[in-house]
């Protein structure tokens, strides 16, 4: 199959060879109580060894290929190919937890395996036997054990049993675990082999579906066996008891079912890893790549590589799925890419548009127009040394600064409106002049909602219509237009009021001369902190000032 060429071929060859080794171990296995003359089995050395290596099914392989071996020399050993197949997969269950890694964690599985193979497997013996209790290797240690316990003879089998196979499994572990130690170090990348495929809905579904069907085929063996059984013991006219009978078509019918099972729980551990190679874990990386894909960093599609060097190892529809999936993804960045280079453009629009208009202004009132670029990067260094001193730090991002550096040219947008006679005039203004010189901040809110109107809700103009309106608000609710208090006033027309009463202050006006820098600090963190100021920008005023004092310096 195609699908094959993408798989490395030394992870297939390890594989293999790790598998061969596992069956000789099992042989050898099966070998050595012969030659020690012991009473265990230690048939499963290479079972365990596989499932610890390889994974669980390679290990049912295992378990099962070596019983079928010696099944040609006697016909019982197949029968009890079930019990090693049951017995690679708790192993394997085992060794996902991680309790393959100590000796100690290993002997953990000892019970439940003792409980298959001890207590299932003695009372599965009877039936093989036709239910002659005397016949077994265990019926001379269950004699032995009478003579010191008093119980039933079967309870006595019984025990016998499951304490030869704690022996047996001990010691068929200890040695899985020196093996597996052995060939880790000779093989520091042997576990790499495994194929560890992720839980998920789909694969449960599937293997419960397929197992099912497993079982219930051994099952429809074993009535078909039952059924045969009995008309041979019809047509042969066998005169026997009715309790014989039964006995005799439990005993032929339940050999056939132990053979069909194992067989069957094979085939269908080989399925399942097919299906988890083929469809589901194609199907969990390209899930697990559109998961990496979507979220990005900073919710960006970023993470392209992700779905475009998938590697689905199929040559069908999934493959193709896979494709789509890597074309789809690049022409999404492509498109976000172009989308926010025209997003770039637009806020570079805006923000020409925006600079554009304080030119007109500057054009109307000169010191207006030096004024409005230099409170703008005022602004934006005491909203930086307000985050810098953990002020509202919710509210100041960087979308924030960059925000009040585009807009706070803006904050005097209104004075176009103003007459220039006022706009310009040297002396003090008249109360009905100062009044309509006020009436600046309405006039630029007015000017920015129109633009809002026309061009919808667009956040450097929310900011904007904020600070047209609001930077002439005081702390103490004694400002203007609105008469707004404390934290009412927003804090990009907070922090404006700041940048604009120090620039003002200490800057040339038609009506006044610059006002020296000690006396403008005392002004603006003893007189007006607290009743004009927020105290929290006045502090960051503070901490910034040597910043504004070198900038104001460069300016002139």
């Amino acid at each position: 199959m195609k699908w094959l060429s993408s798989l490395k071929y030394k992870r297939l060859r390890t594989g293999f060879i790790l598998f061969a080794v596992s069956i000789a171990l099992n042989l050898a296995g099966a070998q050595l109580p012969g030659l020690l003359k012991i009473p265990l089995f230690l048939d499963n050395i290479g079972t365990f060894f596989a499932v610890a290596t390889i994974g669980t099914v390679p290990g049912m392989a295992a378990a099962y290929l070596g019983n079928l071996f010696y099944s040609f020399q006697t016909p019982e050993w197949l029968y009890w190919g079930l019990f090693g197949v049951l017995m690679a997969a708790i192993a394997g269950r085992a060794e996902k937890a991680g309790r393959f890694t100590r000796l100690f964690d290993m002997f953990r599985i000892i019970p439940p395996v003792v409980l298959f193979t001890g207590v299932i497997g003695e009372c599965f013996s009877w039936v093989l036997n036709g239910f002659d209790l005397s016949q077994g290797t265990t019926a001379e240690y269950a004699e032995q054990i009478g003579k010191v316990l008093f119980l039933p003879f079967p309870v006595r089998r019984i025990l016998a049993c499951c304490i030869i196979e704690i022996a047996d499994k001990a010691l068929t572990l200890l040695l899985s675990f020196l093996l597996i130690r052995l060939f880790t170090v000779m093989f520091p990348s042997i576990h790499a082999v495994q194929s560890n495929v992720k839980e998920s809905p789909l694969r449960k579904r599937l293997v419960r579906l397929i197992t099912f069907s497993g079982f219930l085929t051994g099952t429809v063996v074993f009535l078909l066996a039952c059924q045969s059984y009995y008309h041979m013991q019809m047509q042969a006219g066998m005169e026997v008891s009715r309790i014989s009978a039964i006995q005799n078509i439990l005993t032929f019918g339940g050999g056939l079912f132990s053979v069909a099972l194992g067989a069957e729980i094979c085939i269908v551990a080989f399925a399942i890893a097919y299906i988890d190679l083929t469809l589901v874990d194609p199907i969990l990386h390209m899930t697990d790549a559109m998961e990496q894909f979507l979220q990005g960093e900073g919710g960006k599609y970023i993470q392209v590589d992700a779905v475009t060097d998938l590697e689905i190892p199929t040559d069908d529809e999934l493959k193709d799925l896979g494709n789509a999936m890597s074309i789809t993804a690049s022409d999404i960045v492509t498109y976000i890419s172009e989308l926010n280079l025209r997003m770039d453009e637009i806020n570079n629009l805006q923000t020409n548009i925006i600079g554009t208009i304080a030119d007109i202004i500057e054009s109307r009132d000169l010191t207006t127009g030096e004024h409005v670029f230099r409170t703008s990067n005022f602004a934006v260094i005491i909203a930086e040394q307000l985050r810098t001193d953990g002020k509202y730090t919710n509210e100041i991002t960087d979308q924030f600064i960059e925000m009040l550096r585009v807009t706070a040219p803006l904050h005097d947008v209104g004075k176009i409106c103003v007459p220039d006679a006022i706009l310009n005039k040297p002396g003090r203004l008249l109360p009905e002049e100062y009044e309509m010189m006020k009436a600046h901040t309405t006039l630029g809110r007015e000017i920015i909602r129109k633009a809002l109107r026309h061009l919808g809700s667009i956040e450097y103009l929310k900011m904007a219509e904020q600070l047209t309106e609001y930077h002439h608000e005081w702390w103490n609710g004694k400002g203007y237009p609105e008469g707004l208090k404390g934290n009412e006033i927003p804090l990009c027309a907070r922090i404006m009021a700041v940048a604009d009463v120090y620039d003002a202050l200490r800057a040339e006006r038609p009506y006044k001369k610059p006002i020296p820098e000690e006396v403008v600090f005392r002004i603006m963190t003893e007189e007006e902190n607290g009743i004009h100021f927020d105290p929290a920008v006045v502090d960051a005023f503070v901490h910034a000032h040597k910043k504004l004092e070198a900038f104001w310096y460069v300016e002139k």
